[in-house]
C-alpha cells in the first residue's frame, strides 16, 4: 500500500519542482520579501536604534555632556537646530535650554524639556522621558564628585575632560531588567520578516499551484485512470496529500537554510519543537490546497481563490505585522485562520525562548486543522 501511495507522492513532487513557475514562487519571491521587509523592519537605520533629535542651545559643556548621556541602546541622539527645516517637520524631541549648564552650576533651577507638538507619540514622549530622567541622575552622580570650586572656577575644556574620566569608570552598580515573558530580542527585521514570509508563500503554494493542480487532475480525466488502477480512493487520495506535503516541506527547508545563512536568522533553542510545527503547518497547507482543489475543479478558479484565501489568512493570521499590536477583536478574528496559530509558535520559539511544551497549544490546533480539511478533502475525491 505505502509503495504505491509513495510512488503517487513522488510523481507530484517532482511534477512541481520541474515546474519554473512553482520554483519561483516557491524559493525566489519568498526570499525576495523577506530582503525587503527585513530591511524595511528593522527600525530607526541607526544600528537598529530610535532616532532621538536634541535640539541643544547650550553653548557650554553640560549642554553636550546631556546630548551624549542620552544614547543608549534603545536611542540614537542626534542633533537638530531650531532654524533647520526639518525642526519644524519634527513631532517629539528632546530640548536642552540655553544657560544650562550657568544655572545647573550655579544652583538655579532649569528644566530639559522633552517636547512633542501636535501628531507626535505620547509613547515616544514617555520614552524621551524616561530617557532623559536616567541620563540626568548619571550626569548628577558624576557632577557630585568634582569639588565645588573647581566647578566654578575651571574651564569648560577642563570640566568636559574630569567628567569623561569620570564617567569612564566602570559602574559600582550595575541595573539589569528584562521583560517578564522572557523575550531575548524585540522582534523587529528579519526576526518578523522570515517567519511571516515562510508562513505565507508555503500557504500560497499550497492554495495556488497547489490546489490549481488538483483541479487540473480532476477536470483532466487523470484522477479517473487513477481509480482505475488497483489504488483504491484512499491510497490516492493519501498519496495526493503526501505530495503536497513534501512540495511544501522542501519549500520550508530551503527557506529556513536560506534565511539562516543569507539573513542570520535564529531559530531558538528547540529544533524538535519547530520541527514539528513547520511539518504539521505543512500538512495544514497541503489539506486546504487539496480540498480547495478538489472543491471548486476548475484550476484557474481554484487559484484565483486561493490567493485571495492566502491574503486573508496571511494578513488577519499576523503574518504582515505582529497579532500584539491589534486589538482583542482583530486577534481572535485572525485565530480563526491557522497562519495565527502557527505564527504564534513560530515567534514563541524564534523570539521567546519557547519550547515544545509552550507551543503545545499551537501544535493542538495546527493538527486539529490538518485532520479536518484532510477529512473535509477525503471526502470530496471522486473519480466520476
Amino acid at each position: 500500500m505505502m509503495r504505491a501511495v509513495f510512488a503517487v507522492a513522488r510523481t507530484d513532487w517532482t511534477i512541481t519542482l520541474r515546474d519554473r513557475q512553482a520554483l519561483l514562487w516557491m524559493f525566489l519571491m519568498p526570499v525576495l520579501f523577506i530582503f525587503v521587509f527585513g530591511n524595511a523592519f528593522r527600525g530607526g537605520g541607526r544600528g537598529g536604534k530610535q532616532p532621538l533629535p536634541v535640539l541643544n542651545e547650550d553653548d557650554r559643556f553640560l549642554g553636550r555632556v546631556v546630548a551624549a548621556e542620552l544614547a543608549d541602546s534603545t536611542w540614537a541622539p542626534y542633533a537638530v537646530a531650531r532654524e533647520n527645516s526639518a525642526f519644524a517637520a519634527l513631532s517629539n524631541w528632546i530640548e536642552i535650554p540655553a544657560g544650562f549648564t550657568d544655572s545647573v552650576l550655579s544652583g538655579e533651577r532649569s528644566t530639559i524639556r522633552v517636547a512633542r507638538r501636535g501628531g507626535g507619540s505620547p509613547l515616544r514622549e514617555r520614552g524621551h522621558l524616561m530617557n532623559s530622567t536616567l541620563a540626568a541622575l548619571r550626569i548628577l552622580s558624576h557632577l557630585y564628585e568634582i569639588p565645588d570650586s573647581t566647578l566654578r572656577s575651571a574651564p569648560d575644556t577642563a570640566l568636559a575632560a574630569l567628567y569623561d574620566s569620570l564617567a569612564a569608570r566602570p559602574p559600582l552598580v550595575t541595573l539589569r531588567s528584562r521583560p517578564a515573558s522572557g523575550i531575548h530580542e524585540r522582534p523587529r527585521g528579519f526576526l518578523l520578516s522570515v517567519p511571516g514570509n515562510l508562513i505565507m508563500f508555503v500557504l500560497i503554494v499550497a492554495l495556488t499551484g497547489g490546489a490549481a493542480q488538483i483541479a487540473v487532475e480532476s477536470a483532466g480525466g487523470h484522477l479517473r485512470r487513477l481509480g482505475a488502477s488497483p489504488l483504491s480512493r484512499f491510497e490516492v487520495f493519501l498519496g495526493k496529500l503526501l505530495g503536497k506535503t513534501l512540495i511544501a516541506v522542501t519549500q520550508i527547508a530551503l527557506l529556513v537554510i536560506v534565511s539562516t545563512f543569507l539573513f542570520g536568522m535564529e531559530w531558538g533553542r528547540d529544533p524538535l519543537g519547530l520541527a514539528l510545527l513547520l511539518l504539521l503547518y505543512a500538512v495544514v497547507a497541503a489539506s486546504i490546497g487539496c480540498f480547495l482543489g478538489l472543491y471548486i475543479r476548475r484550476p484557474e478558479t481554484a487559484a484565483s481563490i486561493g490567493v485571495l484565501v492566502t491574503l486573508v489568512m496571511a494578513s488577519l493570521g499576523g503574518c504582515w505585522w505582529p497579532l500584539e499590536i491589534v486589538p482583542d477583536t482583530m486577534k481572535a478574528v485572525g485565530h480563526i485562520f491557522p497562519t495565527a496559530w502557527a505564527m504564534d509558535g513560530l515567534m514563541k520559539l524564534v523570539a521567546y525562548d519557547g519550547t515544545t511544551l509552550t507551543i503545545l497549544p499551537m501544535l493542538g490546533m495546527l493538527a486539529v486543522y490538518a485532520l479536518l480539511f484532510a477529512f473535509l478533502a477525503s471526502r470530496l475525491l471522486k473519480f466520476d
